[in-house]
């Protein structure tokens, strides 16, 4: 998987229907921002749209979310002021492959 500076996953592959923790230590927590929260969605569309205020830990904000049966998962950070982490407008976005429980049929 390619890496992507200060988001890091418990794993090293997203997998559709799977649970996946996610860790952020970007802009925000080096700015030490009191709440962040990830804005994430599916596919192209942004399917699902959801969001989720992230906890503050010592390694970084850090939640865990489902992972959906898309091609992508894409996503963003905002903190508590509204101001948002994009990737420089570029979202953060990220392949996400089918469980081989889900080939064996």
């Amino acid at each position: 998987m390619e890496l992507t500076k200060n988001i890091f996953f418990n794993t090293d592959k997203l997998l559709q229907n799977s649970r996946v923790k996610i860790s952020y230590t970007g802009t925000f927590f080096e700015n030490n921002s009191d709440e962040v929260y990830i804005h994430y969605g599916f596919g192209i569309s942004w399917d699902n749209l959801s969001e989720i205020k992230m906890e503050k830990t010592e390694l970084g904000f850090q939640t865990e979310l489902e992972l959906l049966e898309f091609d992508t998962f894409n996503f963003c950070f905002r903190d508590g002021n509204n101001n948002w982490d994009n990737n420089e407008t570029a979202n953060y976005v990220f392949d996400l492959e089918k469980s081989e429980m889900a080939l064996v049929i």
